[in-house]
C-alpha cells in the first residue's frame, strides 16, 4: 500500500512538472509564430538562389539534375505545386540523361508526394509505370516505401470498412519486405521499424527507437519535426494527453523553424487545445495552419481541416460574441459606476464645502470663545485679586482690631493711673511737682517708643518677611541694615504703612510724629535706591505678602 502511494505522488509531481514545461514550449512555439516570416525568408531566399543557377547558367544536365533535386527538396514540404512542377523537370531530365535509375527514383519521389498529399490514384499511376522486375536492387527499397506509403495512407483515410483488413494487410507486407532491404540500424531502417511496431501496437518498442533516434537530431530541423510527431503519436496511444502536447509544440516549432507548410502537428494541437476549452490559442494555432495549408495548397489538407477549422472557428465566435457582451455590459456597469463617482465626488465636494463653511464658523466661534474664556480668565484673575485683597484686609483688620482693642484698653487703664496720679498731687496740693511731672517728655517719649515696638510686632507678625522682599526690590549694596534689636527703622515704618494702604505722607507723618518734610525726603531717598523702575516701586511694594491663588 505504501509503494503504491508513494507511485502515486511520484506520478502526480511528474505530471506537474510536466505541465510547466509544456507551458513553457508553447511561450517558444509563440515566439517561433511570431518570426514564421524571417524562416519563410530564409527558404525563399534558398530557392531563389538555386533557381538563379538553373535558369541562369549553361549548365549541364548532370548539374542541372542536381540543382532541381535540391529544388524539389526545398518545395517537396513547401509548395504542392512548385514541387511537382520540378519533380517533373527531374524526370525529363533523368530520361535526358538516359539513366533509367534516375527515371525510376524520380518517379518513385513523385508517387510518394501524391501519396502524402491524398492522390492516390495519381500515384499509383505513376508507380504501375515502373516494371518491378526490371528494378535495381539498389532501387528496391525505394519502391517497397512507395508502395507502402501509398497502402497505409489509403488505408487510415478510407472510409470502407470492408476494404480495410486488404489495405492493412497489404501496407504491412511491404513495410516487411521493405525492412528485408535497408540496412539494419540505418536510419531508414529504423524510421521503417518504429512505424512497424507502432502499427503493431508496440508502443514501447516504437517509443524506445524515437527516443534513441531523436538523441542524433539537432532541433530545428525537418526530421526534428517528422519524429517529434511520431513520437507524440505514441502518447496520443496511451492518452498522454500532456506528453502528447508537449511533442506536438516540439514538432511544430521545428516544422516554422524550418519553414515546412506541409505538418499536421500545429493543428492537432489546436484540436487537442480546443478540447481543453482553450479557445482563443487554438484559434490562433488553426488560423496558421490554415495559412500553411492555403500555402502549400494540396487538396488532402484542406479535406482534413474541413473537420476542424468549422468546430473551432464557431467556437471562437462565440466566445469572441460573449466576450463582445460582456464588454459591453461590463462598459455599461464602467459608465454606470462612472457617473455615480462623478455625482459621489461632486456631492462630496459640496460636502466639503459645506464642512469647510462649518469649519470657519467654528473657528470664529471658538475663536471668540477663546476671547470670552480669555477676558473670563481676567476677570477670574482681577475677581481672585479682589479676594485675595479681601482676605488680606479681612486678616489685617483681624489683627489690627486686636490689637488696637488692647492697646486701647491698655490707654485708658494708662489714663485712669494718671488721672489718679494728677488727682492725688492736686488733693495734696502739690502744684510744683504736678508741674514738673506734665512738662517732661519723657512720659511722651515712652509712650511713643513702645507704640514704635508695637507697631513693629504687629506688622511682623503680619507680614513677617517684609524687610527681606523690600530689601530685594533694592541695589544690594543700598540695602536697608537694620541696627541691633531694632525690628523696623523709619524708612522701613514708612513703606510698611504704604503697605497697609496708607499712601498719604501727611497721615503718615502724623503716625509716626514727623513732618511731611521728612516723610517725603525718606520716601525719595528709598525710590532711588530702587531696582526696579522707580515709578513702579510703590505699587509693588503694596504687593508684598498678598494672597495668591
Amino acid at each position: 500500500m505504501k509503494n503504491i502511494v508513494v507511485f502515486v505522488i511520484l506520478w502526480a509531481v511528474s505530471l506537474c512538472a510536466l505541465a510547466k514545461k509544456t507551458d513553457s514550449l508553447f511561450d517558444v512555439l509563440d515566439s517561433e509564430i511570431a518570426q514564421s516570416a524571417h524562416y519563410q525568408e530564409l527558404r525563399e531566399g534558398r530557392i531563389q538562389s538555386l533557381k538563379k543557377l538553373y535558369e541562369g547558367s549553361v549548365a549541364s544536365p548532370e548539374q542541372s539534375f542536381i540543382i532541381v533535386s535540391k529544388l524539389c527538396e526545398e518545395y517537396r514540404a513547401y509548395t504542392f505545386d512548385s514541387v511537382l512542377f520540378y519533380l517533373d523537370k527531374k524526370i525529363e531530365i533523368a530520361k535526358l540523361l538516359k539513366d533509367n535509375n534516375l527515371v525510376v527514383e524520380s518517379k518513385l519521389q513523385l508517387a510518394d508526394i501524391l501519396s502524402a498529399t491524398g492522390m492516390y490514384k495519381e500515384a499509383g499511376e505513376v508507380i504501375n509505370e515502373i516494371e518491378r522486375i526490371q528494378l535495381p536492387a539498389g532501387l528496391l527499397a525505394n519502391f517497397y516505401q512507395s508502395m507502402w506509403l501509398l497502402h497505409n495512407q489509403v488505408w487510415h483515410s478510407t472510409r470502407s470498412s470492408a476494404s480495410l483488413p486488404d489495405f492493412q494487410s497489404i501496407s504491412a507486407a511491404y513495410k516487411d519486405s521493405l525492412l528485408a532491404q535497408l540496412t539494419v540500424g540505418s536510419m531508414p531502417y529504423l524510421r521503417a521499424k518504429e512505424m512497424q511496431l507502432f502499427e503493431k501496437g508496440d508502443i514501447a518498442g516504437s517509443r524506445k527507437i524515437l527516443e534513441e533516434i531523436m538523441k542524433t537530431l539537432h532541433q530545428s530541423t525537418p526530421e526534428y519535426a517528422f519524429f517529434a510527431y511520431r513520437m507524440a503519436m505514441t502518447y496520443r496511444a496511451e492518452k498522454n494527453l500532456e506528453a502528447e502536447k508537449k511533442y506536438l509544440a516540439l514538432s511544430a516549432i521545428a516544422d516554422i523553424r524550418c519553414a515546412i507548410k506541409d505538418n499536421a502537428s500545429l493543428t492537432l494541437l489546436a484540436m487537442m487545445l480546443f478540447e481543453e476549452k482553450k479557445i482563443n490559442k487554438a484559434y490562433d494555432y488553426i488560423q496558421f495552419s490554415l495559412a500553411d495549408a492555403v500555402f502549400f495548397n494540396a487538396p488532402l489538407r484542406f479535406v482534413e481541416m474541413s473537420g476542424i477549422l468549422p468546430v473551432i472557428n464557431e467556437a471562437y465566435q462565440l466566445r469572441s460574441e460573449k466576450q463582445k457582451n460582456l464588454l459591453q455590459t461590463n462598459l455599461f456597469l464602467i459608465s454606470f459606476l462612472t457617473i455615480f463617482l462623478i455625482m459621489s465626488l461632486v456631492f462630496i465636494f459640496m460636502q466639503m464645502k459645506r464642512l469647510a463653511r462649518a469649519r470657519t464658523h467654528l473657528e470664529e466661534a471658538n475663536s471668540q470663545l477663546n476671547g470670552l474664556n480669555q477676558e473670563l480668565s481676567l476677570m477670574n484673575s482681577r475677581l481672585n485679586a479682589l479676594n485675595n485683597q479681601l482676605l488680606e484686609s479681612d486678616h489685617v483688620k483681624e489683627i489690627y482690631i486686636g490689637h488696637f482693642l488692647s492697646r486701647c484698653s491698655g490707654y485708658i487703664d494708662k489714663l485712669e493711673n494718671y488721672q489718679k496720679m494728677v488727682n492725688k498731687m492736686v488733693v495734696a496740693r502739690k502744684f510744683d511737682e504736678l508741674f514738673s511731672t506734665t512738662k517732661s517728655s519723657q512720659y511722651i517719649d515712652k509712650e511713643l517708643d513702645e507704640f514704635y515696638h508695637n507697631f513693629d510686632t504687629t506688622f511682623l507678625t503680619i507680614y513677617p518677611d517684609f524687610v527681606q522682599q523690600l530689601n530685594s526690590l533694592l541695589h544690594p549694596d543700598e540695602r536697608v541694615q537694620l541696627k541691633k534689636g531694632e525690628l523696623l527703622n523709619t524708612e522701613l515704618r514708612i513703606y510698611a504703612l504704604i503697605r497697609l494702604g496708607i499712601t498719604d505722607s501727611s497721615k503718615i507723618a502724623s503716625l509716626l510724629r514727623y513732618s511731611v518734610n521728612t516723610i517725603y525726603n525718606y520716601r525719595v531717598k528709598i525710590k532711588n535706591k530702587a531696582s526696579v523702575p522707580r515709578d513702579d516701586f510703590e505699587s509693588i511694594v503694596m504687593t508684598i505678602g498678598a494672597y495668591s491663588t
